[in-house]
């Protein structure tokens, strides 16, 4: 599914997803992405149920 793309001055911007992929920031990412203000990273799980708090680390490295 091909996403509306707003102005944005980040680099990595979610453009599409789908058949278990995403494509953020020109680049294709199979599986789960974390996008954040600074980089994308591979997810750290293949589902939901399988995340723990550790996972979450990136995310709040990068909130400081």
């Amino acid at each position: 599914m091909g996403l509306i793309p707003a102005p944005s001055t980040r680099r990595d911007t979610i453009q599409s997803y789908g058949g278990g992929s995403f494509r953020v920031g020109g680049r294709q990412w199979p599986g789960a992405v974390l996008v954040l203000p600074q980089q994308t990273l591979a997810g750290p799980a293949t589902d939901f149920a399988a995340l723990t708090p550790a996972d979450f680390a990136p995310v709040l490295a990068a909130a400081g």
